[in-house]
């Protein structure tokens, strides 16, 4: 998730002007809870297998 807000911090300040202008709209911070909401998903597993 670090990538995805890192992205939406450099296009909200890019974009500020035009974000104050109403011009376009800031890209939201994501979260574990805008991932849920959006996609459904609630637990990921990750199995190993064990040698």
């Amino acid at each position: 998730m670090l990538a995805l807000n890192t992205f939406a911090e450099k296009f909200n300040r890019d974009n500020a002007d035009a974000i104050e202008s109403c011009e376009m709209q800031a890209k939201p911070y994501f979260s574990a809870e805008l991932i849920e909401k959006a996609s459904g998903i609630k637990n990921r597993y990750v199995i190993s297998k064990v040698r």
